[in-house]
């Protein structure tokens, strides 16, 4: 598949399911690949993991930009959330 001009490779690596980002590279939440969530433009990010029962929601109070990768700030907070169970 070719990528349309002037759009990032990487966006091809986001997975989508009736409405909802599923787990992956650009959209982490945690080890559970089953987990399924979104996030919006201030940075702002929610998700559900049905197999360890525990549901995240995450607000900024300042537009950063997007970043849901598991280097970022808010991946290292999921980190700790799966850590603490």
């Amino acid at each position: 598949m070719r990528a349309a001009v002037g759009v990032p490779e990487e966006l091809f690596e986001l997975r989508l399911a009736r409405g909802f980002a599923l787990n992956s590279r650009l959209t982490y939440m945690g080890a559970n690949d089953a987990a399924f969530g979104y996030g919006g433009s201030g940075g702002s990010f929610s998700f559900a993991d049905r197999e360890a029962k525990v549901s995240f929601a995450y607000a900024r109070n300042a537009h950063l930009g997007q970043g849901q990768q598991r280097e970022t700030r808010l991946g290292r907070i999921i980190e700790a959330l799966y850590e603490a169970l």
